[in-house]
C-alpha cells in the first residue's frame, strides 16, 4: 500500500509540475512587421490619380524642392523612403525630410543618392506618424551642377497644366496637397502634381 500511495504522489506530482510548465511557457519575443515596398499605398494612390483622364505620369518640374503632404487615419510606422533619380545627379544627394507639420518638428533629415534607373529605397528609423496630423515628406537637390533642369523628377500631372485636385485616400494614407519649390522659398504649396517619393508603413 505504501509503495502504491508513494507511486501516486510520484504521479501527482508529475502532472502538477506539467501544467504549471505548459501554462507559464514564454512566448518569446514577437517579430517586427515587414517593410515591404510592394503595392505600397503611395503606389496605390499614384496609380489611381494617373488613371484620371487627363492626367499622365511623367517627369518635370525643374524646382529644388519637391514634395506633398499627408495625413494618416491610424498610427503607422515609416520604414523606407523610395526615390528615383536624375542620370544627369545620379551621384549627388538628394535630402529626404519628414516634417511634422502640426508641431513643427523635422522627424526625419538624411542625404542620400538613388538609383537613376529604378525607385530605390533608405531604411527609416520606424518614425511615427499619428492621426490628426499634417505631415510633408520632400527631396531637395540643391546640387543640380549649374543646370536646373536637372532637378526634375517623376510625378503625375494634367496634361493640359491643370490643377491637380486635392486630397486622395487610399486605406489609411492621405495625400493632402504638394510642394515644388525652390530652397529660397519655402512656404509655397502647388496643386501642380504629386511626386512620386514612396512612403512604406509599417
Amino acid at each position: 500500500m505504501k509503495t502504491q500511495f508513494k507511486f501516486r504522489l510520484i504521479i501527482l506530482a508529475f502532472a502538477t509540475i506539467s501544467a504549471f510548465s505548459i501554462g507559464c511557457t514564454p512566448t518569446g519575443p514577437s517579430l517586427p512587421l515587414p517593410c515591404s515596398t510592394v503595392n505600397t499605398l503611395f503606389q496605390q494612390i499614384y496609380t489611381n490619380v494617373v488613371a484620371i483622364p487627363g492626367d499622365t505620369n511623367t517627369v518635370t518640374m525643374d524646382t529644388e524642392v519637391h514634395g506633398y503632404d499627408f495625413t494618416v487615419s491610424a498610427n503607422k510606422r515609416i520604414c523606407k523612403i523610395g526615390y528615383q533619380s536624375q542620370p544627369a545627379v545620379a551621384s549627388q544627394l538628394y535630402k529626404i525630410e519628414i516634417i511634422d507639420n502640426t508641431t513643427s518638428t523635422t522627424l526625419f533629415s538624411q542625404n542620400a543618392t538613388f538609383s537613376a534607373t529604378t525607385t530605390s529605397y533608405i531604411s527609416v528609423p520606424n518614425i511615427a506618424v499619428v492621426p490628426g496630423h499634417n505631415y510633408t515628406i520632400q527631396r531637395t537637390l540643391t546640387n543640380w551642377l549649374g543646370n536646373i533642369g536637372n532637378t526634375v523628377g517623376r510625378l503625375v500631372r494634367e496634361v493640359n497644366g491643370g490643377s491637380i485636385p486635392f486630397p486622395h485616400t487610399v486605406g489609411v494614407m492621405t495625400i493632402t496637397g504638394a510642394r515644388f519649390h525652390q530652397t529660397s522659398n519655402p512656404s509655397v504649396v502647388s496643386t501642380f502634381g504629386i511626386p512620386y517619393i514612396d512612403i512604406a508603413f509599417q
